[in-house]
């Protein structure tokens, strides 16, 4: 005589059943561990980066990288840093000075700016804002932006599309790179 066993539910079906479920348990205890209080993420849209070298990109926005003196002046001894943020008005040299030492991009535009310009280069400030100071600057004269970083320059004589990407590069690149960052 033999004996069967009763079978019991099992086999492959309930094998990626029990695994389906144990994945859905997971995503649900991530999406609530990561719930910020149902607020909405605040999130910026950048436009894409269709260039990857920094040298690239600037020649063809018309823009230069170059070096900069890393000097302290007796007015950033005393300064504060500017702290990462979009400013309405300028930033002393001093302010300047200090905050690219602590490894902060600082970008400048000059003042007459148009608002769609002011606001893209807002955005491009709210996309990294713990990093970043965006303020006017009436001593740019030839060039509409210029971003300024520990020992590097970028300088751009129009706020255009490719000039964006160049910041973003730029930034990418730079960000972080100050001596006391």
């Amino acid at each position: 005589m033999v004996h069967h066993r009763p079978r019991r539910p099992g086999g492959l079906p309930f094998y990626i059943a029990a695994w389906l479920g144990a994945g859905a348990a997971v995503v649900v205890a991530a999406a609530l561990i990561l719930d910020r209080g149902g607020a909405p993420a605040t999130s910026v849209s950048l436009p894409p980066v269709h260039e990857r070298e920094l040298g690239a990109a600037a020649r063809k926005a018309g823009c230069t990288v170059a070096g900069r003196r890393r000097t302290l002046s007796g007015d950033a001894v005393a300064a504060q840093a500017a702290r990462p943020g979009i400013y309405t008005r300028p930033v002393s040299d001093g302010a300047r000075e200090r905050s690219v030492r602590a490894g902060i991009i600082v970008v400048e535009y000059r003042p007459d700016a148009s608002d769609g310009e002011r606001n893209r280069l807002g955005d491009l400030q709210r996309s990294m804002p713990a990093g970043t100071v965006l303020a006017p600057s009436a001593a740019l004269r030839a060039n509409q932006l210029s971003v300024t970083t520990y020992g590097r320059q970028l300088r751009c004589r129009e706020i255009t599309p490719r000039a964006l990407e160049a910041l973003q590069l730029f930034r990418g690149r730079y960000l972080g790179s100050g001596p006391g960052a």
